[in-house]
């Protein structure tokens, strides 16, 4: 076990019980938030349905991050903490069988929000902020180490990153081919 890691662990955990307010905004940041994030992707999109290739490319992001997530884990499991250390308190319902690293919760929170964040950089921020504060929380409830959400903030902003560039690579491919064959008037009657 990584000292660090158990260190800032058991740092973020001394705050566990210092008030019911605080245990219960952690409750909702670890378990709640993500949905809430995920309202607020379709959200921008709603506000201009142009952005449906920001849509596509946060729900592809963190579909694909996500199953990327779950291979690392069953290449390397690592137990979550309130697991493998005694002291933990754990605050939300999870299997002591499931997986530490990386954090599934942080890999789509980050990997949803780069992807608008690569879009428009104020929506996009705000929920950079919003994925941290759910991270952040994970380690506070007890069910995952500092490394595992920043291994999985990593894994999300990369995949997201790649998604962004394969499509806009295939449309600007796609609009190139337009430019050099654009379709000539009268062609769909003849096919």
């Amino acid at each position: 076990m990584n000292p660090m890691d158990t260190a800032i662990f058991h740092g973020v955990q001394s705050l566990v019980g210092v008030s019911p307010w605080l245990d219960g905004l952690g409750v909702f940041c670890a378990s709640v938030l993500i949905w809430v994030e995920a309202a607020a992707v379709l959200g921008f999109f709603l506000q201009d349905r142009r952005r449906f290739l920001v849509l596509a490319a946060a729900a592809i992001s963190a579909l694909l991050a996500w199953l990327a997530s779950d291979g690392i884990g069953l290449v390397y499991f690592r137990p979550r903490p309130f697991a493998a250390l005694a002291d933990a308190q754990l605050l939300i319902s999870k299997s002591p069988l499931d997986k530490s690293f990386p954090s599934d919760h942080a890999t789509i929170a980050f990997a949803l929000a780069f992807a608008v964040y690569q879009a428009d950089r104020r929506w996009g921020g705000a929920l950079l902020a919003v994925a941290a504060v759910i991270a952040a929380a994970r380690v506070f409830v007890g069910v995952h180490y500092f490394s595992d959400i920043v291994a999985g903030a990593f894994l999300g902003m990369i995949v997201a990153f790649i998604v962004h560039r394969l499509i806009h690579k295939i449309l600007h491919t796609k609009h190139h081919q337009l430019i050099k064959n654009p379709p000539r008037v009268g062609d769909a009657a003849r096919h």
